[in-house]
């Protein structure tokens, strides 16, 4: 029922990004479902299908429940349609995580190919000069070393097209939390969900359900 809670392991690590996109995670029942007045409810190792999204303020990875998959010990399964949240080590929403910011070292190559670009186009600048005319008209001549020229210019047009493919780059670099495997937390049922022929199976079999492995 809503409220209800159970322990469980995160089976496959996740790089959860940033931007809202959601990417699934699965989680192991470690133990009984608890309820109310500390009842249980033994689902064996069911499988829990979480979406996973990273928060940047707090460097965590959040999950949201989605599905949960249970065996019967006759070998037939149930996937049922979940909803809550999960909780972490240290009792906050979420996991804590690694912050993973591709962005600084992008904007850091930006930088440096600006500076080649600079200096690309300073070194042509000194080998030119320009001459202003009163009707407001200039022409721009070289007056030094035509290589120096050259290699001034060539620079500086490496420098922009690197630019260039440093800020595309950038507009697709999302920043991520990184979650390793084998963490265990606490799954959250946010409501109700009812498991046909479940406690039939339980008074049958006087055994917890079958695990899935």
């Amino acid at each position: 029922g809503a409220g209800d809670s159970v322990r469980v392991k995160l089976l496959a690590g996740v790089n959860a990004p940033t931007d809202g996109t959601p990417y699934p995670v699965v989680f192991e029942l470690a133990d009984d479902v608890v309820g109310p007045d500390s009842s249980s409810l033994p689902l064996g190792g069911a499988r829990l299908i979480a979406a996973a999204q990273g928060s940047l303020s707090d460097q965590r990875a959040l999950f949201r429940l989605t599905t949960l998959n249970i065996r019967y010990p006759d070998g037939s399964r149930k996937v049922l349609d979940v909803d809550g949240w999960v909780v972490g080590e240290d009792g906050i929403r979420g996991m804590e995580g690694i912050l993973i910011d591709p962005i600084g070292k992008a904007l850091a190559g930006s930088l440096l190919s600006g500076t080649v670009e600079g200096l690309g186009d300073g070194v042509a600048a000194a080998n030119t000069n320009t001459i202003y005319y009163e009707n407001g008209g200039s022409r721009t001549f070289v007056d030094g070393e035509i290589g120096q020229y050259a290699a001034g210019r060539g620079i500086a047009k490496t420098g922009e097209r690197w630019s260039k493919y440093i800020d595309e780059r950038i507009e697709l670099l999302v920043p991520h939390v990184k979650v390793l495997s084998g963490r265990y937390g606490t799954a959250i049922f946010s409501r109700s969900v009812t498991i046909d022929g479940l406690f039939e199976t339980l008074e049958d079999d006087e055994t917890v359900l079958a695990s899935l492995d």
